[in-house]
């Protein structure tokens, strides 16, 4: 059973439990989890579906309200990952609504809600539709250092979406700087991840070495060169 599969046995597991239980925030929490696993597998129509219903549940109860913008960034997450443009807008939309109401950076349940994670979102979805002038603008005026100490990971996917955003423009000096500093946060996701390491293969075959002179040192700590 692959990674993917067995965090959706997990969070499929957590969900069932959660509703058998009858506690809604659990099974927000729960659908929030499951809703990115499914939209790994490629099942975004579920992933929607799921997070929707979850985020209708949640819509009357302002304590949950950080919860319920976290549900729509799944949503854009899943929507991107189906191409649905229109979609996207609309959830971020929504998300970006919630986080102007509730005014500040939060991580209830290791979600990392705020406005900072819309932008995050809005990054990496405008890199899916090929969009790199839109990501470049918001992932360079997005303040990483809002979000809470230990969301190592959201930080460093910043750095990935924006190199993947440069090298789309050709702009090959940066996606390495950019690289470089997702390494620095997360080595692993730099070395063993599949996008990242296509866009270091992308790289390396118009490299210029004079410009980028740190791409093939890169490239052998990621086992490509």
């Amino acid at each position: 059973m692959s990674e993917p599969e067995l965090a959706w046995v997990a969070a499929d597991r957590s969900l069932s439990a959660a509703e058998e239980a009858d506690r809604p925030m659990l099974v927000a929490v729960s659908a929030y989890r499951l809703g990115y696993v499914l939209t790994r597998l490629r099942q975004t129509e579920r992933a929607l579906e799921l997070v929707l219903q979850a985020a209708d549940s949640l819509r009357r109860r302002p304590r949950s309200l950080p919860m319920l913008g976290a549900l729509y960034l799944v949503a854009v997450t899943a929507a991107a990952a189906a191409y649905d443009r229109a979609a996207v807008d609309a959830f971020l939309a929504q998300a970006r609504s919630v986080a102007e109401t509730i005014g500040e950076d939060r991580n209830d349940f290791w979600t990392a809600f705020g406005m900072t994670n819309v932008v995050i979102h809005e990054v990496s979805a405008a890199v899916e539709f090929g969009d790199a002038r839109r990501a470049i603008r918001a992932g360079e005026a997005v303040n990483l250092s809002a979000l809470a100490t230990g969301l190592v990971g959201r930080r460093a996917q910043v750095h990935l979406d924006l190199a993947r955003a440069y090298a789309t423009q050709r702009k090959d000096a940066a996606s390495v700087n950019m690289l470089l500093q997702a390494e620095r946060l997360s080595p692993e996701l730099v070395r063993y991840g599949d996008r990242t390491r296509d866009l270091l293969t992308q790289l390396l075959k118009r490299e210029h070495q004079a410009s980028t002179p740190e791409l093939r040192p890169l490239a052998r700590r990621a086992g490509l060169a």
